[in-house]
């Protein structure tokens, strides 16, 4: 079959795959080796993040809580506490209780860093920021989870140590908070947050392998619609001649 006639019918031998693999193959390493060195860079240049989570227990209400084995279903419709996971989550996600965590924690210049200028030890501009931005900070830290009447409360930062230790201040205050006010909701901790191994994102060879693989098959995909593309064109071409000398 002639190459004039390969996308025309529809039909491709396995030494037309090498020929057009031939053909792009400087194509296609320089495709791959641009997207792996570039998602190595940006891998290696990223901030590393880290999570850390603690984990509370939803009981029922002081009032009706029996304790003991049904309160593992106060937190569920068929419990005695229906709706104890939905008001712990609204609380911790408050701005009442990051700003508590934030004065309990002195969290001003952790997450403030780009506004403190340490050759003049203050503020750029002299101005403070306010107690509620960083509080909006922290709530943006903040991932509230639950599963069944498990509530894991999942901080994420670029401080290992940091991120462990508000994890667990929003379990203290939010137990000061509940005691302070009465409120007939209570819960249980199950888990302290315990400070990461490591940061989740910094798998580099993972990444670099995910963007080999991606980059080949895309480059060689692209390969054959070039291809065709051109043996279209030249295709029609050839079409205009026969008729011109017809």
């Amino acid at each position: 079959m002639v190459k004039e006639e390969l996308f025309a019918e529809g039909e491709i031998s396995l030494s037309d795959i090498i020929r057009i693999l031939n053909k792009y193959k400087f194509f296609i390493l320089l495709v791959f080796v641009v997207a792996v060195t570039f998602i190595h860079f940006s891998a290696v240049r990223q901030p590393k993040m880290y999570k850390a989570t603690a984990t509370i227990l939803t009981l029922g209400s002081k009032e009706t809580s029996t304790g003991g084995f049904s309160n593992l279903f106060s937190g569920t419709p068929f419990g005695f506490g229906g709706g104890q996971g939905t008001a712990l989550k609204s609380l911790l996600t408050s701005r009442v209780l990051a700003e508590s965590v934030a004065k309990e924690l002195d969290l001003l210049k952790a997450l403030k860093k780009g506004q403190w200028d340490d050759k003049k030890h203050g503020w750029v501009g002299g101005v403070t920021p306010s107690l509620e931005s960083v509080a909006l900070d922290l709530i943006g830290m903040l991932n509230i989870s639950q599963d069944g009447v498990v509530l894991n409360i999942t901080v994420t930062g670029n401080d290992p140590i940091l991120v462990t230790k508000i994890a667990n201040a929003y379990v203290d205050k939010l137990g000061d908070f509940l005691a302070q006010r009465s409120l007939d909701i209570s819960f249980q901790k199950l888990d302290s947050a315990l400070s990461p191994n490591g940061p989740f994102n910094s798998d580099v060879k993972k990444s670099v392998m995910t963007a080999g693989i991606i980059s080949f098959f895309g480059a060689v995909f692209l390969s054959f619609i070039i291809e065709y593309l051109v043996e279209f064109k030249t295709n029609i071409k050839n079409n205009n001649r026969k008729e011109v000398f017809k």
